[in-house]
């Protein structure tokens, strides 16, 4: 009876963590999802003044790197390690994500995009 105690609460920490690593992954997507159809056109265009060019410039940056960057990452995990690629995809689109509301030229924006894309590829 106790093996099989042990186990489960061996079986539970595993379960645990990649709980805590999907509920980031959605949280993680459901900002992207916000950001890029929601209030990356407004900053754009009402705070920034840019053009709608500008804007779906931004928004396809963001998923043109982010699909190709899909397949790499996806390698890269089953080489080093899922948890790696995830932590390296969240930091890679948090510090993007916080250093946009800084920004004031729009090739800078895109560029951050850009990395921010790259981030959500690796999540």
């Amino acid at each position: 009876m106790q093996t099989t105690m042990t186990g489960m609460l061996g079986t539970w920490r595993s379960n645990r963590n990649l709980a805590v690593f999907l509920v980031a992954i959605v949280l993680m997507e459901i900002v992207h999802g916000i950001e890029a159809m929601a209030l990356f056109p407004f900053y754009l265009t009402e705070v920034l003044g840019s053009s709608v060019t500008v804007v779906g410039a931004v928004i396809s940056i963001y998923l043109v790197v982010d699909i190709a960057t899909r397949t790499p990452a996806g390698w890269l995990a089953d080489r080093w390690g899922r948890k790696a690629v995830l932590v390296g995809g969240i930091l890679l689109s948090i510090l993007p994500l916080t250093l946009m509301l800084r920004v004031q030229d729009p090739r800078t924006f895109l560029l951050l995009n850009g990395l921010n894309g790259l981030g959500a590829g690796c999540i």
